[in-house]
């Protein structure tokens, strides 16, 4: 089973890219995570606020774990809006994404005790989505930071920053589909266990395997249950067991929505629950996250 350790307490930052130096200098403040520059500057609307790379840096204990038969990861919910982790004088993972989850192996570069450094870069740039909107882009380790301690057999933990499930439901009449596709790191005869759960706890479907279909009724009726805003908790969880190692949980809920394809952009254009307020939205199809882990 999995342990999570949090390290969001005691870090030192300066508004400044600096390197890594041998001490730290007395000028740098110590913060506690969450964490962003711009609490003040960010509020008053004025579009001046700091924008730049800034640095944070902690000293943490490697957490307590088998060699033989687990891994460590450094984990973090959101850094705004680029990131460079530094684990003793070695870089592990770049990113670039605001908005999402990113973590690293990190196994082979602990020591008892960890020298960890984030560069955090918010300033203006081609690369990072979006540039513009009404709001402020607030620079900052923004979420929490954690060791995650998992065995060998994982859920792929280095899928595109995800819990290693890729889950599309499809709704075909009275009846729904959910296709759970697991990606997973574990030897040849490890087995994947699939249940879908209504909103009481009780299960509607199952399955094994690593990419399946579960078909979704409601016994009462014949008829699977529509997420709708005033039964916003008709729909339970979908759980996925690797054996014994490692259970996810997710929310699932089935709905319809209606879109199309309008000068690359997509168009919602119909939701049941929503007809008398729905207005069309405009999503932009751009990845507005990209991972780059080191090759140090």
């Amino acid at each position: 089973m999995r342990n999570i350790i949090n390290i969001n307490e005691n870090w030192k930052f300066i508004q400044e890219n600096v390197g890594l130096p041998a001490s730290y200098p007395t000028d740098w403040q110590t913060v506690n995570l969450p964490h962003t520059w711009n609490a003040l500057d960010g509020q008053d609307g004025g579009n001046d606020y700091k924008r730049g790379t800034c640095t944070y840096e902690t000293k943490v204990a490697t957490p307590v774990f088998d060699p033989n038969r687990e891994l460590v990861y450094l984990q973090f919910y959101g850094v705004n809006a680029s990131a460079t982790v530094i684990l003793n004088g070695t870089t592990v993972i770049t990113h670039d994404g605001g908005y999402s989850t990113f973590r690293v192996d990190v196994t082979d570069v602990l020591l008892d005790m960890n020298d960890l450094v984030v560069k955090v870069d918010n300033s203006i740039n081609n690369r990072v989505y979006p540039q513009m909107a009404d709001f402020t882009f607030y620079g900052g380790i923004y979420r929490d930071v954690e060791f995650l301690v998992v065995s060998k057999d994982h859920f792929d933990l280095d899928y595109f920053g995800g819990n290693g499930l890729k889950i599309t439901p499809k709704v075909k009449g009275e009846s729904a589909e959910v296709r759970v596709e697991s990606y997973i790191k574990a030897r040849e005869n490890a087995i994947v266990k699939i249940a879908l759960l209504d909103a009481e706890g009780k299960s509607v479907a199952t399955g094994v395997g690593t990419d399946m279909v579960l078909s979704v009724a409601n016994p009462a009726n014949g008829k699977f249950c529509h997420w709708l805003p005033s039964h916003s908790s008709q729909y339970g969880k979908l759980t996925q067991k690797h054996e014994v190692v490692k259970r996810n949980q997710l929310q699932l809920k089935l709905r319809i929505i209606l879109h199309k394809l309008i000068n690359h952009h997509c168009k919602l254009i119909y939701m049941p629950g929503f007809q008398s307020s729905l207005q069309p939205i405009s999503l932009p199809l751009i990845d507005q996250s990209k991972h780059l882990r080191s090759k140090s």
